[in-house]
């Protein structure tokens, strides 16, 4: 789809943006530095970190949301979710 086109293969021309941060030291060696981009590979399908956070903002009781990956031995990565709650909300199972 064109959010494909527009995120991987866009910022350099001909070239295809995996998402992955690397850097080259003096050496010559390159040093991977991990995910540049919003996106978590969990249970082997890509999860973006800002529609989690948005999903969760959408809560008539969350006022903010962040979330992070973890690393979990059955699925690779986890979702990590941390809210702040609106008002007098209060934590409860019916949230969770």
């Amino acid at each position: 789809d064109q959010r494909f086109l527009d995120t991987y293969w866009s910022r350099f021309e001909g070239k295809y943006f995996a998402g992955d941060g690397a850097k080259k030291d003096e050496d010559g060696d390159i040093w991977l530095l991990g995910r540049v981009d919003d996106v978590m590979l969990v249970s082997g399908h890509n999860i973006s970190t800002t529609e989690v956070e948005s999903a969760l903002v959408s809560h008539p009781s969350v006022a903010e949301a962040a979330v992070v990956g973890a690393n979990d031995e059955t699925t690779g990565q986890a979702i990590v979710a941390f809210v702040i709650l609106r008002g007098t909300a209060t934590a409860s199972d019916e949230l969770v």
